[in-house]
């Protein structure tokens, strides 16, 4: 039955009981589309269909798909049905199909709306990432040019001791063969 949809506290998130939606304590979604479809049927409002409009919102946070949506749909409304006269009966399901439909619409363009959120943060982290990258690339080669230059000072003064002390070893090699 609606009791596995549970909302509760900041925004729809999936919970061990059921999908937790914002500013509705302890009631289920099950019963929030009750509540929404009862009135939209009582009623025949735009402010209904709003609502239901609203849900979508919540529905898509939630994570329910649409097979969920229509599944709820299809339990919440026999019981709203008994409610009606015989004779509207026909016009009532018409009416909860058209609500349905509505729902249907909010929560495509809800949804449309979040994979586009979605793609913008993963667009936005992987740039935020390969410019990390590319800093520590930069960083890297700015190391490794002092490093280079370190290197070549070092070599180049390892070479002026070791040159005037290869000059004096020549120097007195010379000096001792011309002395034999």
């Amino acid at each position: 039955m609606w009791g596995n949809f549970l909302l509760k506290g900041d925004g729809l998130r999936l919970s061990r009981e059921g999908f937790a939606l914002g500013s509705v304590d302890d009631e289920t979604v099950g019963a929030l589309y009750a509540r929404t479809l009862k009135s939209y049927l009582t009623e025949r409002s735009e402010e209904a269909l709003y609502s239901a409009s609203l849900l979508s919102e919540h529905i898509v946070q939630s994570g329910l798909g649409p097979e969920d949506i229509v599944a709820l749909h299809f339990e919440v409304l026999p019981a709203l049905l008994d409610e009606v006269p015989p004779r509207s009966r026909a016009i009532a399901v018409g009416d909860a199909h058209q609500f349905l439909l509505e729902v249907m619409i909010a929560y495509g363009a809800r949804y449309r709306e979040y994979l586009d959120l979605k793609l913008v943060e993963s667009v936005r982290t992987a740039e935020e990432a390969a410019a990390r990258v590319q800093e520590e690339a930069n960083q890297a080669g700015e190391r490794e040019e002092r490093m280079r230059q370190a290197l070549m000072i070092i070599t180049h003064e390892l070479r002026n001791p070791l040159t005037a002390a290869r000059g004096s070893v020549d120097l007195r090699s010379e000096e001792h063969t011309s002395e034999l």
